[in-house]
């Protein structure tokens, strides 16, 4: 599992790699993070203290084994189809 207990934030990276793995991720619901990641659904959203943190902690521990699936638009192979498909199309305007 992966635990963001940021005060502020936009987005995180390692929030995008730990949905590519199908990570549990606990995450502050502060700044940009509840956007980035209500999609996915291995996202559990808190209040930014450590009492809120815990809780999220042992529910997920003691809870079933689950790996979560990445929105589709956030998954690799579609970012890189993406990315593909726009130099191809610049490459073309050359």
């Amino acid at each position: 599992m992966l635990v963001l207990p940021y005060l502020r934030a936009s987005q995180s990276g390692v929030a995008h790699i730990a949905m590519s793995f199908g990570l549990p991720i606990i995450a502050t619901k502060v700044g940009g993070l509840f956007e980035s990641l209500s999609n996915y659904e291995g996202t559990y959203f808190v209040e930014a203290n450590a009492e809120s943190i815990a809780k999220a902690l042992q529910r997920i521990y003691e809870g079933p084994k689950k790996n979560f699936l990445a929105p589709a638009e956030l998954r690799w192979e579609n970012i890189a189809k993406k990315w593909i498909e726009l130099i191809e199309g610049l490459c073309r305007q050359v």
